[in-house]
């Protein structure tokens, strides 16, 4: 991909009605820029479908909105606020679940569980073991995590989601590695999340499953978004 010609932007007043504008975002890795130039304002409380090929730069979009990477160059706004300031309230208002598990493999999922809720406070921990009978786990909860299969893993995955109740959720191919009770769980935290008021970015090659449960969608291709962020029309 050809650099992109960076021109720092001028920020509109912020949009309170927004949980995510992103402003002219580019984003290198090494010697590829697997983002560019993405402007894109989500509204509060809609799901995007965020869909491209292999490399088109998904997870690297969701790893930028969640703040765990920076952006080369542009700007990010949640909730109405710089991404840059107040970074530790605005990382208790956002859940992301990715490929990689980071579950503490020598604990239980019990232990799992409860170290987050204790960051969560008291509300957390009362849900703490209705939320392992919800998604499956109650009598696998004692065992240490390194015992999981893909599945039980991303199943103690959503309980953490649950717990949490985030109100921006982004989710990379939340369906890979699950059974179909498994999905039938994973749509109904979604729905669920949804409902609530939750704002989701849902990125998945599974389009068809992604477009019954999102109201907007959104394309990348070589890291560039193709066209704006669309309204989709759910199947009846």
């Amino acid at each position: 991909m050809v650099a992109p010609r960076w021109r720092r932007p001028q920020l509109a007043a912020s949009n309170v009605t927004s949980a995510l504008r992103l402003h002219d975002i580019s984003k290198r890795l090494g010697n590829r820029w697997v983002l560019a130039r993405l402007s894109l304002e989500v509204p509060a409380g809609s799901a995007v479908l965020l869909t491209g090929d292999n490399g088109a730069g998904k997870t690297t979009l969701l790893k930028v909105v969640s703040t765990l990477l920076k952006p080369t160059y542009g700007h990010v706004e949640l909730f109405g606020q710089s991404a840059r300031a107040n970074l530790a309230e605005l990382r208790r208002r956002i859940g992301l679940m990715t490929h990689a598990s980071h579950l503490y493999d020598s604990q239980s999922g019990r232990e799992n569980l409860r170290f987050m809720a204790r960051m969560e406070g008291d509300g957390a921990l009362a849900r703490l073991e209705d939320v392992l009978t919800r998604v499956g786990l109650s009598q696998h909860a004692d065992r240490p995590v390194r015992g999981y299969s893909a599945g039980m893993k991303r199943r103690l995955m959503m309980a953490r989601l649950w717990l949490k109740s985030p109100e921006l959720v982004l989710l990379d191919e939340p369906w890979g590695q699950l059974d179909a009770g498994a999905i039938s769980l994973m749509d109904d935290l979604i729905r669920e999340m949804h409902q609530r008021g939750a704002t989701l970015v849902i990125a998945t090659h599974d389009v068809d499953h992604g477009r019954a449960l999102c109201d907007h969608k959104l394309r990348l291709a070589h890291g560039r978004q193709v066209g704006a962020l669309e309204p989709l029309r759910r199947p009846s």
